[in-house]
């Protein structure tokens, strides 16, 4: 229901939903298929998952191939990245390196991404505890954020003024307190702007954003809202449209198993299951257990690390320069400058807030200023 033409492939982490994808695809219908994981050169840490989705591939007899990444690559290909993907991009860029899925003459590529449901498995105490509470109706919580305030400025009690905000804010704010959901810190892009205007007025259009969404989805269940966020946000405009677009560039198509309606509406179903239980004890039925339990980890590219390496260092020191951070009118330069160099000097890590400005100038060079390309047939 979800598959076009082959030859298939599939996306393979060291995690139980595309292992579960790959696994289903050999055991449950014998197709032939070809798993690919990425390998990040330069780094060595829990996201490469080569070794650990090995494991699985060879359990199946399916063939397993390494996808290189590493800082040279970036460096090198970030300007045609850029014009592939017509906009600045951010987490995108663990999945551009799909040429190799291309020479090896792949049409489908199937991954694990899972709709938002259920809701709790990746909150913290904090988070899981301020949805809860927001749920009794008789709490005047706007009340109670602006008296435990002062408890914010202790590290003791923080905490507990924490929980307060996210009763009171409920599921727009808890979205927001999740990095991946917002990149860069609101403190570091209230210092970057030139006119402070820029980020107040940003703020309240993406809360009021947030809030209308909200009040579409709103119910008694502050999780199935918070899910039905994740799916509306996080997973349409977020990982799908980076496989999107890079598949384009590389006329592969891409799909998505788990978000056949189905399936997502068995899931959004679901209650309690905060690691998956379910799903993982259906892929023990055809992997061993020890893969199929295996702990979750997140996905993308060790940016902080590969910053700090040549040549994507070298790039980031040639386009970050103060004349052109200057010449954009969006930015101050000296903040931006003392971020590069606390990072590459090991004494803060602020890859986000430099990729994000690098994506941004070289975007507005490559793309926004370049003369204008034929028509695109998307």
């Amino acid at each position: 229901r979800t598959a076009t033409g082959g030859p298939f492939a599939v996306l393979l982490s060291g995690g139980v939903d595309s292992s579960l994808v790959l696994a289903g695809l050999r055991r449950w219908l014998d197709v032939p298929v070809t798993a690919y994981t990425f390998d990040y050169e330069g780094y060595e840490g829990p996201w490469n998952e080569y070794e650990r989705a090995h494991r699985l591939a060879r359990h199946l007899g399916v063939r397993h191939e390494k996808v290189p990444m590493g800082p040279a690559w970036v460096a090198d290909r970030l300007p045609s990245l850029l014009r592939q993907y017509e906009e600045p991009f951010t987490f995108g860029i663990h999945t551009a390196r799909l040429e190799t899925l291309r020479a090896d003459g792949i049409g489908t590529v199937l991954t694990g991404a899972l709709p938002g449901f259920p809701g709790r498995w990746e909150l913290s105490r904090a988070e899981t505890l301020g949805l809860e509470l927001g749920g009794w109706p008789r709490v005047p919580w706007p009340v109670v954020v602006r008296l435990t305030r002062p408890l914010g400025r202790w590290r003791q009690t923080e905490r507990f003024h924490a929980v307060t905000r996210m009763a009171a804010g409920g599921a727009p704010l808890v979205y927001l307190k999740k990095g991946v959901n917002t990149i860069v810190r609101e403190e570091d892009r209230r210092r970057v702007y030139r006119d402070p205007a820029l980020f107040e007025a940003g703020n309240a259009a993406r809360r009021k954003w947030l809030e209308q969404m909200a009040a579409e989805i709103a119910g008694p269940d502050r999780f199935a809202a918070l899910a039905l966020l994740t799916n509306r946000l996080l997973q349409a405009e977020h990982n799908l449209w980076w496989n999107h677009r890079w598949g384009e560039a590389h006329g592969l198509w891409f799909r998505f198993p788990f978000l056949d309606l189905d399936v997502v509406a068995f899931l959004a179903r679901l209650r309690g299951d905060a690691n998956k239980t379910l799903l993982r004890e259906v892929a023990a039925t055809v992997m061993p257990r020890e893969i199929a339990f295996a702990p979750k980890l997140g996905q993308a590219a060790p940016l902080w690390r590969w910053l700090a390496m040549p040549p994507l260092r070298d790039l980031v020191r040639a386009t970050l320069t103060p004349e052109r951070l200057a010449a954009t009118g969006l930015f101050r330069p000296e903040p931006i400058l003392h971020a590069l160099e606390e990072h590459l000097q090991g004494r803060r890590a602020h890859q986000w807030l430099l990729w994000t400005i690098l994506s941004f100038l070289l975007w507005q060079e490559h793309v926004l200023e370049a003369p204008a390309a034929g028509p695109r047939l998307i």
